[in-house]
């Protein structure tokens, strides 16, 4: 699996990081299965990985558990989470799709289900 745990803190990480976003917006076949797990999102800017996915039909994967940290600054966020859902309305590759643990509100994890029950795919 390709992406793995990054450390934000780390520069390299977050270059490849946008690396990996690039290749979505490129539809990069290659790119099937993408773990983001334990990242701040505040770093990366969500909404740009929700562009991406909204066209993308390479990855089929997606891992984004535990974007969040101890202080309780929501990393993914409701922005990161609602961005995420309206690409999940246009999205046709993915088919397994991890959220665990980002500390969003009742309302965005609403909008990802509806999201998630209109797509066939997922």
């Amino acid at each position: 699996m390709l992406g793995g745990y990054i450390i934000v803190e780390n520069p390299d990480a977050l270059k490849r990081l946008d690396t990996y976003i690039k290749r979505l917006q490129e539809n990069d076949p290659s790119l099937t299965e993408l773990c983001l797990d334990n990242i701040a999102f505040h770093y990366v800017r969500p909404k740009a990985l929700a562009e991406a996915l909204k066209t993308n039909t390479s990855l089929t994967e997606l891992y984004l558990i535990k974007n969040n940290s101890s202080s309780r600054m929501k990393y993914l966020g409701d922005p990161g989470a609602k961005a995420l859902a309206e690409a999940l309305k246009t999205n046709i590759s993915l088919t397994q799709l991890s959220l665990g643990n980002n500390e969003i509100t009742h309302e965005s994890a609403k909008a990802l289900d509806k999201a998630i029950q209109e797509n066939e795919y997922i």
